[in-house]
């Protein structure tokens, strides 16, 4: 069944915000190499979701299509601690379709990291130097045990088995529905599953353009068949994929 969209409603219980700590890295990579931000940037994404949606007859699996734009239209402040973007999210069911304004995120940037606010929850997306094995707390910002997710009613725990953000790859080229990009590096924030559970999530990120692709799997189940695969059995939860088409 398509639906024509998806709204992800988060509950928030952070306890406190402030800017953390961390460790400033040798050497710092420029921050603008793998997400160059200013005012009038934009990028666009073909996103593919499949909700599972417990019911009485049955899991329903309803699949959504839609295209997502992140574009940068205003800065906050400038200061020692970096720039805040304030960016507007728009999607579409199709690319004759009109663009509706969904929320406000927001990108910052310093020498040392990139930290992207969405949905009011902030995680820091990159770490300099960008070298193969570098790790990093994305989630330094996040009580992980209190923020929740909820789809279609049924409360998620988002990032639980989540780690430490970690680049496992970085190619001198590769392919974005057939689209060649140069120096592209993954980023894994999770990739575990066990009998009831299943978290994966990761992003790509190109060599000033910024994200090229990003994957979710937060999926649960009580069917407990490993004769059958974890998608085939999985009761609860999402999965999400996003590809760039466009960007500016």
């Amino acid at each position: 069944m398509i639906k024509k969209s998806l709204t992800f409603v988060f509950i928030i219980l952070l306890l406190g915000c402030d800017q953390g700590s961390f460790t400033i890295p040798v050497d710092p990579e420029p921050s603008s190499s793998f997400m160059p931000l200013s005012i009038g940037a934009f990028w666009t994404y073909k996103m593919d979701s499949i909700i599972y949606d417990p019911e009485p007859t049955g899991i329903v699996r309803d699949t959504i299509q839609e295209e997502v734009r992140l574009e940068i239209v205003d800065t906050l402040d400038s200061s020692d601690s970096g720039t805040t973007y304030v960016v507007e999210r728009y999607t579409r069911n199709s690319d004759t379709t009109m663009w509706r304004i969904r929320d406000v995120w927001s990108f910052k940037k310093d020498r040392y990291r990139f930290i992207a606010t969405e949905e009011n929850i902030p995680y820091i997306k990159l770490m300099f130097p960008l070298d193969l094995g570098t790790s990093w707390d994305g989630n330094t910002f996040i009580d992980e045990d209190e923020v929740k997710v909820k789809i279609r009613g049924e409360e998620l725990d988002m990032f639980k088995f989540w780690s430490d953000y970690r680049v496992t790859d970085r190619m001198p080229t590769d392919s974005i529905l057939s689209k060649a990009y140069q120096d592209v590096i993954t980023v894994e924030h999770a990739d575990r599953e066990i009998l009831i559970e299943k978290r994966l999530s990761l992003e790509k990120y190109a060599k000033d353009v910024g994200m090229i692709y990003k994957k979710l799997e937060i999926l649960d189940t009580q069917n407990i068949d490993t004769d059958i695969s974890f998608y085939d059995r999985a009761q609860r939860g999402f999965i999400l994929e996003m590809w760039l088409i466009d960007h500016q």
